[in-house]
């Protein structure tokens, strides 16, 4: 393992074979709940990776992320520059992140993800009960794909296998194997060779 000489690594941190940490980044804190960065796993300068959250195999987090409490990212995943992963998060196996992910989001394996979440807020809130309310957060199946800027608002499933094109504020569910485009759900076979996505394996 190789922890940059200016990484600051908390004492409940496990740490597996050829984990990497750069510099700068805090990975954990000193309050018991345990961190675990599995073999191989990569954390870039400047990043915040918070107590009780677990990277994977091989997971590799560019600079500048922050993940926060509870959150678990799955093997072979990677985290992309400057982005937001907030608590109780689920990453699968296999994806892309880039953007913000809110509090509980589910994401499944091989998901490509440059988009946001957000909860909707339906009910009023106040700052006595802020942190103990918890709004509804989005799934994201398998195989799909969020393009740049989308908005994910509130606890809406997307996919397996949906396309969410960039900028689209999508407020409903997404069916498997769909585009959502232009504020329209249009059936993937519309947009042959102009739109993928993985298919199961």
């Amino acid at each position: 393992m190789a922890i940059d000489f200016a990484a600051r690594v908390g004492k409940h941190v496990t740490l597996g074979e050829s984990a990497q940490i750069g510099a700068f980044a805090v990975v954990g804190d000193d309050h018991g709940l345990t961190t675990y960065v599995d073999a191989g796993a990569v954390i870039g300068s400047f990043c915040l990776i918070e107590a009780d959250v677990r990277l994977g195999l091989r997971v590799q987090v560019d600079a500048y992320c922050r993940i926060c409490r509870g959150t678990v990212v799955g093997d072979d995943s990677r985290i992309l520059y400057g982005a937001q992963v907030f608590e109780d998060v689920r990453i699968g196996s296999r994806c892309i992140i880039g953007g913000s992910l809110a509090d509980r989001v589910i994401v499944e394996d091989n998901v490509t993800y440059f988009g946001e979440t957000a909860h909707a807020y339906r009910l009023p809130g106040s700052l006595e009960n802020w942190d103990s309310t918890e709004q509804p957060s989005a799934i994201i199946r398998s195989r799909s794909v969020v393009g740049q800027n989308a908005l994910l608002v509130g606890g809406i499933s997307v996919g397996p296998g949906a396309y969410i094109s960039a900028g689209e504020i999508v407020r409903c569910d997404v069916p498997p194997n769909t585009v959502f485009w232009r504020g329209a759900i249009l059936p993937l076979a519309d947009f042959r060779g102009f739109v993928s996505v993985r298919s199961e394996s």
